[in-house]
């Protein structure tokens, strides 16, 4: 799957419409990410899952999956994939087993 290139001139409905993919819990996900986050910096997320082409049922495998529906640790999650600890491959691989593992633990620390 091609990246959709999310970016800050597309609406917000735009945004959750391409990386959603119509998933209900993607949506939800997208909602509660932007209602967590300072300002646009949800935006910044979604563009590093779109880096990582991570969307619909894979970005509700995350939360639901390895976060447990907590926005802190998918917050948490997503800056992990932005400093680097997984690769585009791992992440992939974990995303296709059906069920996705947790890539960090609760504890685990995460630069700012």
């Amino acid at each position: 799957m091609a990246s959709k290139n999310i970016n800050k001139d597309m609406s917000v409905y735009n945004i959750i419409d391409n990386m959603s993919e119509g998933n209900p819990g993607a949506i939800e996900c997208i909602i509660g990410l932007m209602e967590n986050s300072k300002k646009w910096i949800w935006l910044e997320y979604m563009e590093t899952l779109d880096k990582f082409e991570i969307y619909g049922s894979k970005i509700y495998m995350i939360w639901n999956d390895s976060c447990q529906k907590d926005m802190n640790m998918f917050i948490k999650t997503i800056k992990a994939f932005q400093q680097g600890m997984f690769t585009k491959e791992e992440i992939q691989e974990n995303l296709s087993k059906g069920y996705a593992e947790p890539f960090i633990e609760e504890d685990e620390e995460v630069e700012e």
